[in-house]
Formats: structure tokens, sequence, C-alpha cells
């Protein structure tokens, strides 16, 4: 399928002028490892299917970015398939900071799990969030423990309230 319109902003994020990309195939714009996904999304969309997905595209430095795809079939004369209109929302950003940010949080847990302390982080109602292997170990608790609350499953009853108190201050 050709691009038959393209604005000045997806032009500039692909790095091409929009006289550049329009009458080009689509695919001509997606690295190869994106077109079989491709394929089948257009046979998806053949059939009527709208849509939203993400969608790696290159550039015309050959960088490559993410995209939030939003697309509807196109239906002309006698219910014939003429194409896609999408909308691109540049997410590379945000997909980078995703990444990085789970980097650190596996960093982050791995650096608890080697330690030789007992670690249990608690939301502020007190429902356990997180807790290292040492934790898990020393309470006698697998990881279904995270989501309750450490006062009511892990205090005596006589000292939770006092306990639940002091923690909310």
């Amino acid at each position: 399928f050709q691009t038959t319109f393209v604005n000045k902003r997806m032009a500039d994020l692909l790095g091409y002028t929009e006289d550049e990309m329009q009458g080009r195939d689509v695919r001509a714009f997606m690295p190869e490892q994106e077109l079989p996904d491709h394929a089948r999304r257009m046979a998806e969309r053949k059939s009527g299917h709208a849509e939203q997905y993400e969608r790696r595209l290159q550039r015309k430095d050959g960088a490559i970015r993410t995209f939030l795809v939003n697309a509807t079939p196109v239906f002309g004369e006698h219910e014939r398939f003429t194409g896609s209109f999408a909308m691109f929302s540049d997410i590379t950003d945000r997909k980078e900071a995703e990444s990085a940010l789970r980097l650190e949080r596996d960093r982050a847990q791995l650096y608890l799990e080697i330690a030789k302390v007992i670690f249990v982080a608690l939301d502020l109602e007190g429902n356990i969030t997180m807790l290292n292997g040492r934790a898990r170990e020393i309470l006698g608790c697998d990881d279904s423990a995270v989501g309750k609350n450490w006062f009511e499953a892990f205090l005596p009853e006589d000292q939770r309230e006092q306990a639940f108190m002091t923690f909310k201050e």
C-alpha cells in the first residue's frame, strides 16, 4: 500500500519531506522484522478491524523510532477495502524511559536479593509492595505475601494498632 498523505510532523519525525514520503510503499519505512506483523495487521484491517498497536519505523538516517498506531480501515465503493487511515504518536522516549526504569528496578531487586537483611516495602496503607528473599525466608512466606497488609499478616494482634499508628506518623 502506498502512502497517499503524510503531514509535515510525521515527515519530520522520520527525517523526510512530505513529498519524499507520499507515493512510497508504507513498508519502505519499516525495519524488515516489522514486515510479517504489518502483513498480518493489514489482513485484519481488510476484514474491517480497526486497532491500536505499536510499530517501529525507520528514519531516513536509519534510526528506529517506536510509534503508537491507531489504524482504521477505509472502504470505498461496493464496500471494497481501499486502505487505512492511521494516526501515529511517537512513543520512543516513553519506551526508552520504561526500559531504563525496568533495568533499574531489576538491578535494585538483585541488590535486595543478595543482601543479608530483611527488606519489606509497604504502600501508605501498609500493604506489602515488595520483599526480598531474606524476608521471605525469615517470615516463612512466598511472593503471595505481596499485596497483603503487613500489620495484619505479620504482627501479633495486640501490636497491630500501635505499630500502624507509628507507621502512619
